[in-house]
């Protein structure tokens, strides 16, 4: 599984005594850079709020608490203490100045506890879909969606160079698309789709394509009202007697 870090953060210089949690400070960081690219409620120094009862599932208990203190006490994140409702009331943390300016680089965890639980949690998200063929029919061509990787990064590496917060952003999320690492999110209170596709920036979507085809992108102004009427017309065509 591949994860991302600042590229100056030095793993085995921090913490040369936790050589063998590697993996789980990885991982930890990891989720932090993940959930700001992907939910669009954070900006760009909003502090990240994570469920820790889902990150002590996947790291361990034991380890979690050890593992925040050092990464706050070598000055790597910051912690909000102020509780937030965004995920069950989960406390808020961020990279410190030193590792969020610059470049992340990819790393590959290779600890199988991990990989295991972490691809249980995902399977669990997956049985989690709501029922309905709408919802089918997205996910199951979802997978279909491909990108061009080589010219989607020579234009970002062409384009975004100088600012490394928007890069890293573009990077990851082509990289996800590439790697068929999608995610699939229903709002639970208006049913509304979210997945990599959805919140992908516009400038990278001319590189996407459907099983080899382009892809073209229709906005209807307006188009609430437009398929509203849509449907009370077919409904009235199929019960005439319920028009008066």
């Amino acid at each position: 599984m591949n994860c991302y870090i600042p590229s100056n953060f030095d793993f085995e210089k921090l913490f040369p005594d936790c050589l063998k949690y590697r993996d789980k400070y990885y991982y930890f960081i990891h989720k932090i850079i993940e959930e700001r690219i992907f939910d669009k409620r954070y900006e760009k120094d909003s502090f990240i709020h994570l469920y820790s009862e889902v990150i002590k599932n996947i790291i361990g208990v034991r380890i979690f608490y050890k593992m925040r203190y050092n990464l706050l006490n070598k000055n790597v994140i910051e912690i909000n203490h102020r509780y937030s409702d965004i995920l069950h009331f989960s406390k808020g943390y961020r990279l410190t100045d030193t590792f969020s300016g610059v470049k992340h680089k990819k790393v590959n965890i290779e600890d199988e506890k991990i990989l295991q639980r972490v691809n249980r949690y995902k399977l669990k998200l997956t049985n989690d879909i709501p029922e309905g063929s709408e919802y089918k029919f997205l996910y199951n061509n979802l997978n279909k969606i491909n990108i061009d990787h080589l010219e989607a990064l020579n234009f970002i590496n062409q384009n975004y160079s100088f600012d490394p917060y928007i890069f890293n952003s573009f990077k990851i999320s082509i990289d996800y698309i590439n790697d068929k690492s999608f995610f699939f999110v229903v709002d639970n209170i208006a049913g509304r789709v979210h997945t990599n596709i959805s919140n992908l920036s516009r400038e990278l979507r001319p590189f996407l394509n459907f099983e080899g085809k382009p892809l073209i992108n229709i906005d209807i102004s307006n188009s609430q009202p437009f398929l509203f009427n849509t449907l009370i017309q077919n409904y009235f065509v199929k019960y005439p007697q319920h028009y008066y």
